[in-house]
């Protein structure tokens, strides 16, 4: 047992030190253009806060006044902006120092750690609401996959919810019309991306099997986005084609304690 343990430990050590590598990969390729210039970005960012907003208006999740959480907060955007919705507090973790130190410039109001979201510092059921956006997919590791979302449960409180939103697999209509785009030739010119595993909605209900899931379709594909510097309203046309989104945006409840 102990040498399991030993091994397990090992290779969730192992996970993380590729994770901070990749993202330290990629966020020294980013442009100092800020990517609000880019239509397509705003689209997609804008879809996102409307859709999350819903999802948790209809789950009777109001923003105001909840306790949240984001696994991989990055430079805090979403916490942020969870504070300007109302939340009541706002607290991240994320493995790179970099975006944490830019996550304290950028909004004080903000409670940041920088540490490893398998091991999280907070007491349990500390938060209404545990949020991840595209992080879970950048976890190749499904045992340490299995951690995070069990430390994610585990701060959350009865009668509270975890919203993930991540990449799922491509739809076969999909990759079809990146074929007929050349997506891959344009890729091999295009600068390297963090390795990632989708993010399947039966994957989210083993990982939380006690929750009550509700999960819908968002995001219109990368390789389609450009469009939206030419046609707003073609893009907007398109993300209402199922199979050309790309990523689930999925609640998962926590019961309430029986009375």
């Amino acid at each position: 047992m102990l040498v399991f343990l030993f091994v397990v430990e090992n290779q969730a050590r192992d996970e993380v030190d590729r994770i901070r590598a990749a993202y330290r990969e990629r966020d020294a390729s980013k442009s100092a253009r800020s990517a609000w210039g880019d239509r397509s970005y705003r689209l997609r960012m804008q879809e996102l806060e409307w859709a999350l907003l819903d999802e948790l208006g209809r789950a009777q999740l109001e923003p105001a006044g909840l306790r949240v959480l984001e696994i991989g907060c990055g430079s805090g955007y979403f916490l942020s902006r969870f504070l300007d919705y109302g939340a009541e507090h706002a607290a991240g973790i994320d493995l790179m120092e970099e975006r944490i130190a830019m996550a304290m410039g950028r909004d004080a109001r903000l409670e940041l750690v920088c540490g490893d979201a398998a091991t999280l510092p907070w007491p349990d059921a500390s938060f209404d609401l545990v949020t991840q956006f595209t992080c879970l997919s950048s976890v190749l590791d499904e045992g340490l996959r299995r951690r995070i979302t069990a430390e994610m449960w585990r701060v959350t409180r009865p009668g509270g919810a975890i919203l993930s939103y991540d990449m799922r697999p491509p739809p076969l209509p999909l990759h079809m019309i990146r074929r007929i785009l050349s997506v891959r030739r344009h890729r091999r010119d295009a600068k390297p991306r963090t390795p990632t595993a989708p993010v399947e909605l039966k994957g989210l209900r083993a990982l939380f099997p006690a929750a009550r899931i509700r999960s819908r379709s968002i995001t219109l594909a990368p390789d389609l986005a450009p469009i939206a510097e030419r046609s707003i309203r073609l893009a907007h046309a398109l993300e209402d084609v199922p199979f050309l989104r790309t990523h689930l945006l999925v609640l998962a409840l926590k019961g309430a304690p029986a009375t």
